[in-house]
């Protein structure tokens, strides 16, 4: 081996030669890279199914790792399972003149491909799968008549059926209850395409004997004719229904409990609780439930019973003065504590501790700031709650307000403007006592 020294001609010329380690391209390119603080590298986004390794094995996909089992992919819808990929098209003057190649062996990592068994009959799955394909039917047919008369991001829009038409919750004991879709209609609303569905619910029994409610859009009664249970467009827009099973009874047949929201034009949003029972072979509001105008259900004491939150009768849609638009005002949350009979508590030591958090004492001023009309009303509710009467909440607020302005309206920036309003919500009973 012949050594030289690496300041010499013949070292430099065998090292301008000579392919770079990667060491030391690492080391030039590090001498040439501004000084700069370090820019932390990301990782490249990979998908679940590159992470797992996937490889193509003749016309299917399946997982490569040995420690896996062949698996086929499963799509969002539950729909599909593994099935052959589409075969690539070939331009004619490249296809070759020999016969046409055999069809590549299965693979031993990747099983053949196997038809999906269907899924049970009754099951959650069948059950959705069926009301699927007949509300497509009826969306296909709402929209055949004015599908040349919208634009394509309208008609992609109305296409999608909302995702509450597929729901299924299961009872136990093999009943399930269902979401169907009755009627679908695209009317024109004020210059505006307005979706319409009107849907029910649907207990299905253990021996597919069926039960059907359909509910009214708001109140727990069931819809009148000529009235739509869910609608959407540009000025109103119903949120998609939530539902849940609660066994308010215990007796082993749990009740539907199913949360409507929405927002009206000008009007603010509204929100509701409403309870069904299966009683006589059909659905029914729950009745201990009955009269009580819910917003929310929720454990508010922890006794592991579901509560039923209300503002009622301390709720309205009103004009604001300032806006001359309708709000939805509610006063103080109250609770209808639910008992382990399935019935419940609108005044038991629950329920007042429960308003106490909301009216803990009562109010000295009633309209404590110009334009406040929520802090206003939240104080007259209270003041009549703990126990003062109507007419003393009038005078006071006759003290505070002074005279009516001459002209209605004149005095919408004064500190009560929404008087009438407030007069109005001194003349409702207290639906409690606080004390």
């Amino acid at each position: 081996m012949v050594l030289m020294a690496s300041g010499s001609p013949e070292a430099r010329k065998l090292m301008k030669l000579a392919p770079p380690s990667a060491g030391a391209r690492g080391a030039d390119r590090a001498a040439r890279r501004p000084r700069t603080s370090p820019t932390p590298r990301r990782r490249p986004k990979t998908s679940a199914t590159n992470r797992a390794g996937n490889a193509l094995t003749g016309n299917r996909v399946c997982f490569s790792p040995p420690t896996m089992r062949a698996r086929c992919l499963l799509l969002p819808t539950l729909l599909f399972a593994c099935s052959p990929a589409p075969p690539v098209q070939l331009a004619p003057a490249a296809l070759p003149t020999a016969a046409a190649p055999s069809a590549p062996a299965p693979s031993a990592s990747c099983p053949p491909a196997e038809a999906p068994a269907p899924p049970p009959p009754g099951s959650c799955l069948a059950l959705v799968q069926a009301e699927a394909d007949h509300t497509a039917a009826l969306f296909a047919a709402a929209l055949a008549p004015s599908r040349g008369q919208l634009s394509r991001t309208q008609v992609s829009l109305l296409e999608e059926a909302p995702s509450f038409l597929r729901t299924c919750r299961e009872a136990g004991k093999g009943v399930r209850w269902i979401v169907r879709t009755d009627v679908v209609r695209t009317p024109r609303h004020l210059g505006n395409v307005r979706l319409e569905i009107d849907w029910s619910l649907v207990r299905v029994a253990a021996d597919g004997t069926r039960a059907s409610f359909s509910p009214a859009s708001r109140g727990a009664g069931p819809r009148p004719p000529g009235e739509t249970n869910y609608a959407s467009d540009a000025l109103e827009s119903d949120d998609e229904p939530r539902f849940d099973l609660v066994d308010f009874d215990g007796d082993g047949d749990p009740e539907m409990v199913v949360l409507t929201a929405g927002e009206l034009h000008e009007d603010g949003r509204w929100q509701q609780v409403r309870i069904y029972a299966h009683a006589g072979g059909a659905i029914v509001p729950y009745a201990p439930a009955r009269g009580i105008e819910a917003s929310a259900i929720r454990d508010v004491d922890g006794d592991g019973r579901f509560d039923l939150v209300y503002h009622a009768p301390y709720e309205t849609i009103a004009p604001i003065c300032t806006t001359g638009f309708g709000v939805l005002a509610w006063g103080p949350e109250l609770v209808a504590h639910a008992l382990p009979d399935g019935t419940f508590s609108r005044d038991d030591a629950a329920a007042l501790a429960f308003a106490k958090k909301s009216c803990p004492r009562p109010p000295r001023e009633l309209v404590p700031e110009p334009n406040g009309w929520w802090r206003a009303l939240d104080a007259i509710a209270c003041a009549r709650m703990w126990g003062e009467s109507e007419a003393s909440v009038t005078a006071r607020l006759s003290a505070e307000c002074g005279p009516p302005p001459k002209v209605p309206g004149a005095d919408c920036d004064s500190k009560c403007g929404d008087r009438a309003l407030y007069f109005q919500w001194a003349a409702i009973p207290p639906p409690l006592r606080l004390r």
